[in-house]
């Protein structure tokens, strides 16, 4: 599912009966963007515009980091960190107006986490809670995710609106969720591996998407 353009947003739950839009009930604020040939952009109205430190970002708006890193911060205390060739976007969601984001992705929060807040959704391969995660787009149908000091539950919601689990992942782990977007939900994903990390792999984890003087 390729966003591109801006003409797909918000059909990666085409399958769910929406009457109407929920509200946006926090504001994402783009903190760091870093420096590159093919820089990050947001398209507003289908005009394609340069992405810069401190734009607020609302819903519908699409941001590609082409070759660039991006960093956005929620009033909620949502961290969001991107990598190269990777989207963010603000969209009505079965869960709310939240951000959908896809390709190289990190997120935790950054304080005490609101029991009615949730982290958004990763766009082809479903939802995973509030915890601190890391999950890499490997090719159009697998995905893969990453865990760090609690455990996680990776979830969706079927045709009829009820969330079910697909898979939990103890921390330190990483997992290959594998998808076929032309089944139903509930036969739509399959784990392909679970696997502890080793302690090289949690430094090379860490040293992409935590240790802020990357991020600066």
């Amino acid at each position: 599912m390729n966003y591109i353009d801006g003409k797909a947003i918000g059909s990666h739950e085409v399958y769910l009966n929406k009457l109407g839009s929920a509200t946006l009930n926090a504001t994402y604020k783009v903190t760091y963007v870093s420096q590159s040939s093919n820089s990050a952009t947001v398209m507003v109205n289908g005009e394609l515009l340069d992405l810069k430190v401190g734009t607020i970002i609302y819903e519908g708006q699409l941001i590609s980091t082409n070759s660039s890193h991006v960093e956005i911060i929620s009033s909620m205390n949502q961290l969001y960190r991107l990598g190269t060739e990777s989207e963010f976007c603000i969209e009505n969601t079965a869960e709310g107006m939240l951000p959908v984001v896809f390709g190289k992705v990190y997120r935790k929060f950054l304080r005490g986490v609101p029991e009615f807040i949730s982290g958004g959704k990763y766009r082809t391969s479903c939802w995973n809670g509030m915890e601190e995660t890391a999950i890499l787009n490997l090719d159009e149908c697998k995905d893969e995710y990453y865990s760090f000091e609690n455990a996680v539950n990776i979830y969706e919601y079927d045709e009829a609106g009820r969330q079910f689990q697909i898979a939990h992942m103890e921390p330190f782990t990483k997992m290959i969720l594998s998808f076929d977007e032309s089944s139903k939900m509930r036969q739509r994903y399959k784990v392909s591996s679970v696997l502890k990390m080793t302690n090289r792999e949690i430094d090379w984890i860490y040293n992409v998407f935590v240790k802020p003087i990357n991020w600066r």
